[in-house]
């Protein structure tokens, strides 16, 4: 056996072994409890195809200042990639996705954090730490959530304030400057009112030297972030609570996605003889700027086996990314084509981002559990305005496209246990969509001045 072999060999058993369920000590596989459906509910229970991964694991995956997209692979059928390296990612789920890396482009997976669906992707760029679990919901899941949900959902759970006095401190340092922080902790205030306060901090300093610069040591690849949570959970009586969140976060670094120009030979596998990832030939400027600030409430009403949840949210980002994105030196010498490091004839330097941003959420739903039956009913609205500044650093210009998007959704889902081995499930969805988008063409531009406006509704269902 090559070691090559002897190594995947190792690395086979190993992913075994991470797969098995966790056993008690009885022996008797541990009920894992999902709210793939909104409730509480053993993962057996649930008839769709439903993964998990505890905060604890996703802490383990993320904890070498990672982002998000170090879960991909994790759960069967899930895929996270960005064209904007720590930022913008796309989701996709057994293989359905939307490859589109404008920052106005909707996605068929959706991303549902703390119960409120981030629609945009630069929203979807926020660390993930102090995580109770994450869920992922394959398919479609109209009559559970209001918003686009046809290919399923990435779901986000953080942990909420208790009224015990726990929390936790964490500080690592790596290769290529790097050091994490992170901190969260809960403590009561008085008998019915809870904190917990959650921040994170991850910086990396420079560490690619571009040869085009003409300067000695390193000259980009660094990033800092910062991320902060801040709940506050009330609860006066047993048939009510409520829960604050103010969340926010900041991304900044000289380079949003490293681009090597013929990193790769024509014909040929691998990465070619004298590529260095620590290595770059960039003619054009290269950097990231983001800052979001959201907030949520939530509130519950029990009376007796009925329940009613509203969830408000409201997210502002403001961002903006730009980069060399041929990865090369431009060369006018028709010698120089292939050449590892080297654009021929021409360069392309283009930055995008959300010089304003805002959307309101808004769920409010019914539920009521009896012996045999389960039910919920609910209504959603959505309300986003996007402001999209795309640049060209050669030609010089910016063009602003204004996008407006309203939605409205009726949705509701029942449950009728047959007997122990059996339920039917069936559920309905209506939605009604808007979208107007205005484009502005800079000076020098030569994008034309344009207008669309679209509307559609639909009414789907499931068994």
């Amino acid at each position: 056996m090559t070691g090559r072999s002897r190594a995947a060999a190792v690395a086979a058993a190993f992913l075994a072994i991470q797969s098995i369920p966790a056993v008690s000590e009885e022996g008797i596989l541990e009920e894992i409890i999902v709210t793939a459906q909104k409730r509480e509910q053993s993962l057996q229970d649930v008839p769709s195809t439903v993964s998990t991964l505890s905060g604890e694991r996703v802490n383990d995956l993320l904890g070498s200042a990672e982002n998000v997209r170090a879960l991909a692979g994790r759960i069967p059928g899930l895929n996270i990639e960005s064209s904007n390296g720590r930022t913008l990612p796309r989701f996709y789920l057994r293989g359905l996705g939307n490859i589109d890396f404008d920052v106005n482009a909707n996605q068929p997976v959706s991303m549902v954090f703390d119960g409120v669906a981030l629609e945009n992707n630069v929203l979807r760029s926020l660390p993930l730490f102090d995580i109770e679990r994450v869920e992922v919901l394959k398919g479609p899941q109209g009559s559970l959530f209001g918003r686009n949900t046809n290919a399923g959902i990435f779901k986000v759970d953080s942990v909420r304030p208790g009224f015990e006095t726990e929390g936790y401190a964490r500080y690592a340092m790596g290769s290529r400057d790097t050091q994490i922080a992170e901190f969260a902790g809960s403590k009561a205030i008085n008998d019915e009112l809870a904190a917990r306060v959650s921040l994170k901090y991850q910086d990396r300093k420079n560490w690619i030297d571009n040869l085009a610069a003409g300067t000695s040591g390193d000259d980009f690849g660094g990033f800092d972030e910062k991320a902060y949570r801040l709940q506050l959970l009330y609860v006066p009586s047993e048939t009510f609570s409520g829960l604050l969140k103010l969340h926010g976060f900041h991304q900044g670094g000289t380079h949003p996605q490293v681009f090597y120009a013929n990193a790769i030979a024509a014909g040929s596998e691998g990465l070619r003889d004298g590529f260095s990832v620590e290595v770059a030939n960039h003619d054009g400027p290269a950097g990231m700027d983001l800052d979001h600030f959201g907030g949520a409430l939530e509130m519950e009403w029990v009376n007796g086996d009925a329940t009613i949840t509203s969830i408000t949210g409201y997210d502002k980002v403001e961002n903006f990314q730009f980069a060399d994105v041929d990865g090369g030196l431009t060369s006018f010498n028709p010698a120089d084509i292939g050449a590892l490091g080297r654009q021929v004839f021409f360069g392309v330097a283009t930055g995008d981002g959300l010089s304003d941003h805002h959307q309101i959420t808004q769920e409010l739903r019914y539920a009521l559990q009896q012996e045999d039956f389960f039910y919920q009913v609910g209504v959603y609205y959505f309300d986003e305005e996007i402001d999209v500044m795309n640049q060209d650093f050669v030609a010089s210009y910016t063009d602003i496209v204004n996008q407006k998007t309203r939605s409205a959704a009726v949705f509701g889902q029942a449950e009728y246990t047959v007997n122990e081995q059996a339920s039917v499930i069936f559920g309905l969805r209506y939605t009604d969509d808007e979208k107007e988008l205005t484009v502005i063409p800079g000076a020098g531009s030569p994008s034309p001045v344009g207008r669309i406006t679209a509307a559609d509704d639909f009414l789907n269902g499931d068994i």
